[in-house]
C-alpha cells in the first residue's frame, strides 16, 4: 500500500545576497499588519479593502514611507528608521505578490485555451483579454481587442 501522505522536503537555499537584520524588520512590518488587518491575501480582490491593493496605492504608500525614511522620521509604530525601510520593501513585496497571483491566474486561463495564442505566443498572460477564442480546432482574434 502506498502512503499518500505529504512530506515535508529540507532544502537548502542560498540567500547570502539578502540581509538578514533588514528581512528580520521587514516580518516585523508584517506581523504589525497582521496584528491590525489580518492576513495578507494572495490576490488583490481578497484584500478587506480591495482600493487600498491597486500598484498605484501601494507606491503611494511605499514612497510615503521612503519620503519619512529620508527626513529622518522613525516609522510611527516600530519606531525605527529601519522599519520604515523596511516598510518600503514590504509595500514592494506586497505588489510582487499581488502581481504573482494575477499572473498565475491569467496563466490558468490561458491554458484553458489548450493552446498557444496566435497573437503572442507561449509567453501570453492575456488569453481572453485578445478575445481568442478556439472553435473547431481554429482560433479567431477579435483585432480590436487586441
Amino acid at each position: 500500500m502506498q502512503n499518500n501522505l505529504a512530506s515535508r522536503i529540507t532544502a537548502q537555499c542560498n540567500f547570502d545576497q539578502l540581509d538578514i537584520a533588514f528581512l528580520e524588520a521587514m516580518n516585523d512590518i508584517g506581523r504589525y499588519g497582521f496584528e491590525l488587518y489580518g492576513p495578507l491575501p494572495q490576490r488583490r480582490e481578497d484584500h478587506r479593502r480591495p482600493e487600498r491593493t491597486t500598484s498605484t496605492e501601494i507606491a503611494k504608500h511605499a514612497c510615503t514611507h521612503f519620503g519619512d525614511y529620508l527626513s529622518g522620521k522613525s516609522h510611527d509604530a516600530l519606531e525605527t528608521l529601519d522599519h520604515q525601510l523596511a516598510a518600503v520593501a514590504f509595500n514592494a513585496m506586497m505588489e510582487f505578490r499581488f502581481l504573482r497571483a494575477a499572473r498565475a491566474e491569467k496563466s490558468e486561463k490561458h491554458a484553458r485555451l489548450n493552446d498557444i495564442c496566435p497573437y503572442c505566443g507561449p509567453t501570453c498572460f492575456k488569453g481572453a483579454a485578445h478575445n481568442v477564442r478556439k472553435e473547431d480546432g481554429a482560433f479567431y482574434i477579435d483585432p480590436a481587442k487586441r
